[in-house]
Order: C-alpha cells, then structure tokens, then sequence
C-alpha cells in the first residue's frame, strides 16, 4: 500500500533566452495503488492554457520548461505529454499483455464519426478492433488540412515506436460545391 503524495506540475514561459518568466502550476493528491492500477498508469493533471502570457506571431525565441515535484521525495517521473486540445487526439491506453505491433486508424465513412481502429501484431490481415483500448479522444477524426505543416505524435511507453502514415486524397461531397 503506498502513501497518499501531492503532485505538482510548475510550467514555466519564457519570451526569450534570459527573459522574465511567467508561470503557472497544476497539483494533485494522489494514491498510486489507487490511482495506478491496471491500464491507468498515467496521471491526468487537468487543463492548463498555454501560452500562459500571450506571444506575438513572429515570437520564435519563446519556450516553455516543466517541472514536476512530489511530496514524497523518492518518486521519480520519466515523462509529461502535454497534449493540444484543439488538434486531434487518440490515446490507445493498452494494456502490457495485448500490446500490438501494428495500429491502423482508418477514416470514418460516411455513416459514422470515427474511423475503425483495429491491432495486431503481424499485418491487417491478422487485425482486430483495439476500439477498447481508446482512452481519450478529441477533435474529430485524424486529417490532413490542406496548406499547412501538418504534424503528428506517436508516443509509446516501451520507446520509440515505428510509425507509417498513408494518405489517400478524397474529396467531400460538399467541398466541389
């Protein structure tokens, strides 16, 4: 049984290299063998609004730094993922016994508003669905916008996971009206 800690995470904005910096800070009370326990091995620490002070658009020296501390002293925290909520997220949460080696995550079809996602650890013929597994979802499908840097994560516990994208052009019914 562990011990109930506090969690803090201390974000940090800078508008340059030696600026004044401005911040702001997340914190949680939490009991790992409660709050960490089966495919929950993840702390979600809430919403925060990031830039903290607004930036111009030509601003490319700012940067951020993280910081996370615990009222226990011996814990140690490998990651943080900060993740844009106004970009599209889907965050399979699977579990260490069915990890796959392969994720497909298909377009919806007209019919529905997400895509199938399937697993498996050979190719697609051998695919399932790992709809289970989806932990968080937001903004809409994954897409590719047309005239922009389009950008995507793909992080794995276990390490630097290997990523293929395929993209197919569609056009949308309404788009040639």
């Amino acid at each position: 049984m562990a011990s109930s800690r506090t969690l803090t995470v201390a974000l940090k904005q800078y508008p340059y290299s030696g600026g004044t910096a401005v911040s702001t800070s997340l914190s949680r009370t939490i009991v790992p063998n409660t709050d960490l326990t089966g495919t929950q091995l993840y702390i979600d620490m809430g919403v925060v609004t990031l830039p903290i002070n607004a930036l111009p658009y030509g601003n490319i020296s700012a940067y951020f730094t993280v910081g996370v501390t615990s009222s226990v002293a011996a814990d140690r925290f490998l990651d943080v993922l900060i993740l844009d909520t106004t970009g599209r997220l889907m965050f399979l949460n699977v579990a260490g016994a069915s990890v796959y080696n392969n994720i497909w995550i298909d377009q919806p079809d007209e019919f529905r508003g997400l895509g199938m996602v399937y697993g498996s650890n050979t190719d697609r013929d051998q695919a399932a669905s790992a709809s289970v597994w989806i932990d968080r979802y937001s903004g809409g499908p994954l897409a590719v916008e047309p005239g922009i840097l389009n950008r995507m994560l793909v992080y794995a516990q276990q390490g630097c996971p290997g990523t293929t994208a395929s993209y197919l052009p569609c056009w949308q019914m309404d788009r040639a009206s």
